[in-house]
């Protein structure tokens, strides 16, 4: 089933940087295809499974547009075929639970639910991402991986097929905060960076998406620097602080 414009090649469009996944390897990765009211097209986004009820992910998926349904595509690496282990859950878009503080401007409290009309049922293709314990741990110097079907070609469109993924290390912020005047004005303690050298980096199609550390998401992806429409630049990737949300989770989601 094909609910997106791909490209149908295992080399083009994905993460910056990235290495096709193998079956199974990102359990909690979702798929999330967004369809806008009166029938204005779709929007594409990543997300994770955090328990059998609840995705996580951001909040500008669903304040760009007015969002009629929600498809969700669990345990798949290919978005474009079917293959073993893919399980999809179509929701209304007011399934969606959005950060009441959030700022389309400014990017900030960039984060987001979903909840499931069913409970998932976990097996190898489905697992839930463990969530941070505490808003103190230091993840700077720390290797972390992003996963996505987002672009990896300037030259194409769509999203990709294959779900793609990048080890990238995470920074200060106070360092993220000395590559340009957005990053300086729009990161705070809310987010988290990681390092863009060698150019490695999110891209369109991976907001949403989780950015984990030793089995455990801290981010949410949030923002790349596109002044030059391009992110293909060695620029840093901005993510949401999941850690400085864990009390909001909790409280719409029992988790």
């Amino acid at each position: 089933m094909s609910m997106a414009e791909v490209v149908d090649d295992k080399n083009s469009l994905r993460v910056v940087g990235g290495t096709n996944s193998s079956a199974f390897q990102f359990p909690y990765q979702v798929a999330i295809f967004l369809h806008k009211h009166l029938d204005r097209g779709y929007s594409f986004c990543g997300g994770s499974v955090i328990s059998p009820n609840y995705v996580l992910t951001a909040a500008q998926c669903f304040r760009k547009h007015t969002i009629s349904t929600i498809n969700l595509l669990f345990g798949a690496r290919n978005v474009s075929n079917w293959e073993p282990g893919h399980y999809w859950i179509t929701l209304r878009g007011s399934a969606a639970i959005v950060h009441e503080d959030y700022d389309l401007e400014t990017r900030n409290n960039d984060i987001a639910l979903i909840k499931l009309d069913e409970e998932l049922q976990f097996d190898e293709a489905i697992q839930p991402v463990r969530l941070p314990e505490n808003d103190n741990d230091d993840y700077v110097g720390k290797t972390g991986t992003i996963a996505g079907w987002g672009h990896y070609k300037e030259d194409e469109f769509g999203i990709s097929p294959w779900m793609n993924f990048v080890n990238v290390t995470v920074m200060s912020n106070e360092e993220c905060k000395t590559y340009d005047y957005d990053f300086d004005q729009l990161v705070t303690s809310n987010n988290l960076c990681s390092s863009g050298e060698g150019v490695l980096s999110l891209c369109e199609g991976d907001y949403g998406g989780p950015l984990v550390i030793d089995g455990v998401q801290v981010g949410i992806m949030s923002w790349y620097w596109d002044e030059q429409g391009t992110c293909f630049l060695s620029m840093p990737s901005v993510y949401a602080n999941v850690a400085a949300y864990r009390s909001w989770i909790k409280e719409h989601s029992g988790i």
